[in-house]
């Protein structure tokens, strides 16, 4: 499944209110499970996004990457490109391969740059 990801020191809760901010989501949701911690919300233009990371104990772990799903976009390059600007932060495309258990392998085909 191809998905947009980055890695950065910051909680799902911040995360979430820079998106928020960004795609005027309404009504977004955090929680975590035993293995994830994530944000999913809908904007009023379709667009979707779930935001999910992996944690260890209910504390963030900040080496593992923050993959981005999103649906109802019109150009990865684009979205790529406003979430970069958003987290401030590099953002990935490309493949994320399923493992097994809950490992993934990220391969990534394109790179968006932060606007400085």
């Amino acid at each position: 499944m191809e998905s947009f990801w980055c890695v950065l020191p910051h909680t799902i809760k911040e995360v979430g209110y820079r998106l928020a901010e960004e795609f005027r989501l309404p009504d977004a949701k955090c929680d975590y499970e035993n293995v994830y911690e994530w944000f999913q919300a809908t904007a009023p233009d379709g667009l979707w996004l779930n935001v999910s990371r992996k944690h260890r104990d209910g504390e963030p772990d900040f080496a593992e990457p923050l993959r981005i799903m999103a649906s109802g976009y019109r150009s990865v390059a684009a979205l790529g490109c406003r979430l970069a600007a958003c987290l401030r932060t590099t953002v990935y495309y490309g493949e994320v391969e399923y493992l097994g258990g809950d490992d993934f392998r990220y391969n990534e085909t394109t790179r968006f740059e932060p606007r400085t």
